[in-house]
Protein backbone atom coordinates (compact mmCIF):
# COMPACT_ATOMS: atom_id res chain seq x y z
CA UNK A 1 0.00 0.00 0.00
CA UNK A 2 1.37 3.40 -1.01
CA UNK A 3 1.75 6.30 1.41
CA UNK A 4 -0.80 9.09 0.96
CA UNK A 5 -0.05 12.58 2.24
CA UNK A 6 -2.89 15.04 2.80
CA UNK A 7 -2.74 18.66 3.88
CA UNK A 8 -5.53 19.56 6.31
CA UNK A 9 -7.83 22.48 5.41
CA UNK A 10 -6.51 24.36 8.46
CA UNK A 11 -2.89 24.07 7.32
CA UNK A 12 -3.86 24.88 3.75
CA UNK A 13 -5.33 28.21 4.93
CA UNK A 14 -2.17 28.93 6.93
CA UNK A 15 0.06 28.21 3.94
CA UNK A 16 -1.45 31.14 2.07
CA UNK A 17 -0.19 33.60 4.67
CA UNK A 18 3.24 32.07 5.34
CA UNK A 19 6.56 33.37 4.09
CA UNK A 20 8.03 31.54 1.09
CA UNK A 21 10.81 30.08 3.26
CA UNK A 22 8.26 28.44 5.53
CA UNK A 23 6.38 27.02 2.55
CA UNK A 24 9.62 25.54 1.25
CA UNK A 25 10.29 23.86 4.59
CA UNK A 26 6.84 22.28 4.57
CA UNK A 27 7.41 21.07 1.00
CA UNK A 28 10.76 19.61 2.08
CA UNK A 29 8.98 17.78 4.93
CA UNK A 30 6.36 16.51 2.45
CA UNK A 31 9.13 14.98 0.33
CA UNK A 32 10.86 13.57 3.40
CA UNK A 33 7.66 11.81 4.50
CA UNK A 34 7.11 10.47 0.97
CA UNK A 35 10.63 9.02 0.98
CA UNK A 36 11.01 7.84 4.61
CA UNK A 37 7.46 7.28 5.88
CA UNK A 38 7.22 6.99 9.67
CA UNK A 39 10.98 7.39 10.03
CA UNK A 40 10.60 11.03 8.99
CA UNK A 41 8.65 12.05 12.08
CA UNK A 42 9.23 12.10 15.81
CA UNK A 43 6.36 10.22 17.45
CA UNK A 44 4.70 12.18 20.26
CA UNK A 45 1.65 10.04 21.07
CA UNK A 46 -0.13 6.94 19.84
CA UNK A 47 -3.88 6.46 20.14
CA UNK A 48 -5.31 3.23 18.73
CA UNK A 49 -4.49 3.32 15.01
CA UNK A 50 -3.31 6.92 14.97
CA UNK A 51 0.05 8.53 15.66
CA UNK A 52 0.67 12.17 16.46
CA UNK A 53 4.13 13.20 15.37
CA UNK A 54 6.19 16.24 14.51
CA UNK A 55 9.02 17.34 12.31
CA UNK A 56 11.26 19.89 14.02
CA UNK A 57 13.02 22.85 12.51
CA UNK A 58 15.64 24.84 14.40
CA UNK A 59 15.89 27.87 12.12
CA UNK A 60 13.18 29.09 12.16
CA UNK A 61 12.11 27.29 15.37
CA UNK A 62 8.89 25.76 14.06
CA UNK A 63 7.16 22.40 14.23
CA UNK A 64 5.14 20.64 11.54
CA UNK A 65 2.54 18.39 13.16
CA UNK A 66 1.47 15.20 11.44
CA UNK A 67 -1.25 12.67 12.24
CA UNK A 68 -0.72 9.22 10.77
CA UNK A 69 -3.41 6.62 10.16
CA UNK A 70 -1.28 3.47 10.37
CA UNK A 71 -3.92 1.19 8.90
CA UNK A 72 -4.55 3.25 5.76
CA UNK A 73 -1.00 4.70 5.57
CA UNK A 74 -2.32 8.25 5.43
CA UNK A 75 -0.15 11.12 6.66
CA UNK A 76 -2.19 14.19 7.48
CA UNK A 77 -0.18 17.41 7.77
CA UNK A 78 -2.26 19.29 10.33
CA UNK A 79 -0.42 22.31 11.69
CA UNK A 80 2.67 24.51 11.46
CA UNK A 81 3.45 26.40 14.66
CA UNK A 82 6.26 28.20 16.40
CA UNK A 83 7.83 26.12 19.15
CA UNK A 84 6.51 28.59 21.77
CA UNK A 85 2.99 27.32 21.02
CA UNK A 86 4.07 23.69 21.05
CA UNK A 87 2.35 22.51 24.25
CA UNK A 88 -0.95 24.22 23.44
CA UNK A 89 -1.06 22.76 19.92
CA UNK A 90 -0.14 19.26 21.12
CA UNK A 91 -3.00 19.35 23.67
CA UNK A 92 -5.48 20.39 20.98
CA UNK A 93 -4.23 17.79 18.51
CA UNK A 94 -4.31 14.99 21.11
CA UNK A 95 -7.92 15.88 21.89
CA UNK A 96 -8.78 15.74 18.17
CA UNK A 97 -6.75 12.57 17.68
CA UNK A 98 -9.22 10.65 19.82
CA UNK A 99 -11.96 11.54 17.32
CA UNK A 100 -10.07 10.12 14.37
CA UNK A 101 -8.32 11.45 11.31
CA UNK A 102 -11.39 11.95 9.14
CA UNK A 103 -13.11 14.28 11.58
CA UNK A 104 -9.98 16.40 11.63
CA UNK A 105 -10.10 16.59 7.84
CA UNK A 106 -13.60 18.05 7.97
CA UNK A 107 -12.57 20.99 10.18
Amino acid sequence: MEIRIIISPNLERKLKSLKKDHGRLILKAFRKIKKMGLNAIKILKIHENYILGEIKYKKPPYRLYVIVDQKEKIFLLVDWEHKENQEKIIRILLKNLKHGIYEILEK
